[in-house]
């Protein structure tokens, strides 16, 4: 990681020193503030579950009483089913699912740009459209989760040892002066939320926009009829 260029990248002058999702759009909270339990190599699935769901709350018409239906349609069963993947921890591709649970492919945010521009493209996206995924964040050989949060290793020079797929819902600039993510993980209450700087590890490298729903969408009561575009189902 070139540490130097992280300390530099920050958010376009015009935009908030600091942004969370969850408080321009309170009704993210009850997707964004609770934890999310899943297996062993299944992040490509929640890390886009969590987006899709965040998406339909604040963009397309679902109201928080239909969270419910919102997480069975992205079950871990169903999202395999659509993508055509036997065993979860055999791992898939986040882009693949998200375009299994809305019909479209994701947008590709910061795509061929400079690590600057990268950086001020997806924060204008977070702060116009909401959350984004992240697919590309680097996990090293010792990556473990802890012991002080998430995204800790223990000697921070390591061989990678794989990507990881969280979702990125703000910023905040740190007390020593650095701008980081803040970055929703997958593994339960205690390491639900992080921040993770600017252009580390990869974590704004690989990031999915959630693409907009099929026109037509939302229906007068929650049908998502825009599934039947892959899935065929009823």
């Amino acid at each position: 990681v070139d540490l130097a260029m992280a300390g530099r990248l920050r958010p376009p002058e015009n935009l908030p020193v600091s942004f969370d999702c969850r408080d321009k759009w309170p009704v993210l909270r009850a997707v964004l503030d609770q934890p999310v339990q899943q297996n062993a190599g299944t992040c490509w699935i929640h890390a886009p579950a969590v987006g899709w769901k965040c998406y339909a709350l604040q963009q397309s018409g679902w109201q928080s009483e239909d969270l419910r239906e919102l997480s069975h349609l992205c079950t871990e069963e169903r999202v395999m089913r659509l993508c055509g993947v036997a065993s979860a921890e055999d791992g898939g591709n986040p882009a693949h699912a998200l375009e299994c649970l809305t019909g479209a492919p994701p947008m590709r945010v910061g795509h061929g740009r400079t690590e600057h521009e990268r950086v001020e493209e997806i924060c204008r996206w977070i702060e116009h459209k909401g959350p984004v995924v992240s697919t590309g964040f680097e996990v090293t050989a010792d990556f473990t989760g802890a012991p002080e949060g998430a995204y800790d290793t223990q000697s921070g020079h390591t061989t990678p040892r794989g990507l990881h797929a969280v979702v990125i819902d703000g910023w905040k600039k740190m007390p020593y002066g650095q701008w980081a993510w803040l970055v929703k993980n997958s593994w339960g209450d205690r390491l639900n939320h992080k921040e993770v700087p600017f252009g580390q590890d990869g974590i704004d490298a690989g990031v999915l926009g959630i693409p907009r729903f099929p026109l037509g969408y939302p229906a007068p009561s929650p049908i998502p009829r825009w599934r039947l575009a892959i899935s065929g189902e009823p």
